[in-house]
């Protein structure tokens, strides 16, 4: 039988054991609660960001949604763009002179515009130009503007030119002298004279002519001549000229086409027609 004394040595070894292993077992959870802690603050400092990073990425992804923006707009714009020059194609194309409202008849393809458009930049920038169109005579006054160039040629003298072409490449032009419309009154009546030129002085029948159009039969002829040319126009009986005629392709010979039979000894129909005048002042 074992003494008390060492029973008691036993017993108090194996206390201080227990007691060493506890302190172990709590040494290695605080290291490890401080490990948690020091890796919890890092990846706390790692996504920490400052106010003056946040206003960069706010500005960056501004200005992309904005540049994306524009450029959505700018397709949309050109987009837009390319169908209102379908539809001018072979229609009136307006140009801006330096004082006075104008326009031309321009009856031609893409290229055939472009072309006709450079050479007209090359004439004198003090000439108006003419549009003309058919349709009713209310539609004539608000779309070529008789009514306006009455109220520009009762007013002092002016001169009227016309240039054409032809498919096989010829230029022709003629200049009068003498140029006005009357107002509503005389139903736009046109007084021209004073010729000059190459293409001979087919207008000279329609000197004193009133106007033409599909519901205001003003011609000498017993059919109305705008619905048989299908253009208005100062026909007399109906006419050797009709530079609102159709445009018809490829230098045919047609009645209804933009015709000068002076020029060409028939009805051929021209390439382009240009129609302006211009205020001629007194020498000095």
């Amino acid at each position: 039988m074992a003494s008390p004394q060492i029973e008691l040595e036993s017993y108090e070894q194996l206390n201080r054991a227990e007691d060493q292993h506890t302190y172990e077992d709590m040494k290695t959870t605080d290291h490890e609660d401080k490990s948690t802690d020091q890796k919890d603050n890092k990846i706390v400092h790692e996504v920490n960001i400052s106010w003056t990073q946040w206003t960069k990425i706010f500005m960056l992804t501004l200005i992309v949604s904005i540049v994306s923006a524009c450029t959505v707009l700018t397709v949309s714009y050109v987009s837009l763009f390319a169908k209102l020059e379908v539809i001018m194609e072979n229609n009136i194309a307006l140009l801006k002179t330096k004082q006075n409202i104008s326009a031309a008849q321009i009856h031609a393809s893409n290229t055939e515009r472009a072309e006709l458009r450079e050479k007209i930049e090359h004439v004198e920038k003090n000439y108006t130009f003419l549009m003309t169109k058919q349709n009713t005579l209310d539609d004539f006054i608000t779309t070529i503007g008789n009514q306006k160039i009455n109220e520009l040629t009762s007013k002092g003298r002016h001169e009227l030119r016309v240039d054409l072409t032809d498919f096989e490449g010829n230029a022709g032009y003629a200049k009068y002298s003498t140029f006005s419309v009357g107002n509503v009154s005389t139903q736009y009546k046109l007084n021209i004279g004073g010729y000059s030129g190459i293409v001979g002085d087919s207008l000279k029948e329609n000197n004193g002519m009133r106007f033409t159009t599909k519901d205001r039969d003003n011609d000498h002829w017993p059919l109305n001549c705008a619905n048989q040319y299908n253009g208005a126009w100062w026909y007399r009986g109906c006419t050797i000229v009709n530079l609102n005629g159709q445009y018809i392709q490829g230098g045919q010979i047609d009645w209804k086409g933009i015709t000068w039979y002076n020029w060409t000894s028939s009805q051929y129909s021209m390439k382009s027609s240009v129609m302006m005048f211009r205020k001629v002042y007194p020498p000095g």
